[in-house]
């Protein structure tokens, strides 16, 4: 699962961010900072679940 998501992340990321590169670079670098941050709330909450999970 986490290389089939990978693989796709991979492929579209570049793409859309060379769409929203055409409109302004700072469009492409929020694009990214909003995919990292997505990312990174993602994991945190797969963290605090598998904490809660094996403490509970």
């Amino acid at each position: 699962m986490y290389y089939f998501f990978g693989s796709i992340a991979s492929f579209t990321v570049p793409l859309i961010t060379g769409v929203l590169s055409t409109t302004s670079m700072r469009a492409a670098m929020t694009g990214d900072l909003v995919v990292g941050l997505i990312g990174s709330a993602l994991m945190l909450v797969v963290l605090i679940s598998e904490r809660g999970r094996h403490h509970g």
